[in-house]
């Protein structure tokens, strides 16, 4: 025997059609978080300027 087979098999979930809908989750929801605070951080400047 002159191949080793023992690595050629694929690794499940690698690649280009590799989705895990926790991490999407995840990452939607810090998304969101990093808007809103952004989001306020604006809003309080846009006010200070007002006065």
């Amino acid at each position: 025997m002159e191949k080793i087979t023992a690595n050629e098999a694929p690794v499940p979930l690698l690649g280009e059609d590799w989705f895990d809908p926790l991490e999407a989750g995840v990452r939607q929801h810090i998304r969101s978080f990093i808007e809103a605070m952004l989001e306020s951080e604006l809003e309080a400047v846009l006010n200070r300027r007002a006065l």
